[in-house]
């Protein structure tokens, strides 16, 4: 697959970057730095697990207490479009989040459902959850169902 080598020495800085405590923070902006140009470069290659990282790379996350300097909603849901576009399960699940929380797009949960629902089809623990989550909250009445139509 393209971009096998670059997605895989990305991953080994991303587990050196997060698995060694004796790390600074100047040996972690460094290391993380260089997983960034990787994890870019072999999303722009369209590996299908570079696009799901490199999407996260644009959450609203903090790290070390600190608010994500490349919080970008329309990049980070850009790049889960193109993950989801080559089969990503996560992805599937992350950008159906999105959608029922309306960052970055409209609120969505009829979107949300069917996101979740490809999600947990594609294998997915997490979007297993949360689709039966929706279903059950559905069928209870509760606020999903408010805005939801078949």
């Amino acid at each position: 697959m393209k971009g096998d080598k670059i997605y895989s020495k990305a991953m080994l800085i991303d587990s050196k970057l997060y698995g060694d405590s004796s790390l600074t923070t100047q040996d972690k902006s460094g290391l993380y730095e260089q997983f960034f140009k990787l994890i870019k470069k072999a999303a722009y290659l369209r590996h299908i697990d570079a696009m799901y990282e490199y999407a996260q790379q644009f959450e609203n996350i903090s790290f070390l207490g600190v608010e994500n300097p490349l919080f970008s909603p329309k990049r980070r849901n850009f790049w889960y479009h193109k993950a989801i576009e080559s089969g990503h399960s996560e992805a599937y699940n992350n950008l159906a989040s999105i959608y029922e929380m309306g960052e970055g797009v409209e609120r969505d949960y009829n979107k949300a459902l069917e996101l979740y629902k490809k999600s947990a089809e594609l294998g997915s623990n997490l979007g297993k959850k949360n689709y039966k989550t929706m279903l059950k909250d559905m069928a209870k009445g509760g606020k999903y169902n408010n805005d939801y139509t078949t």
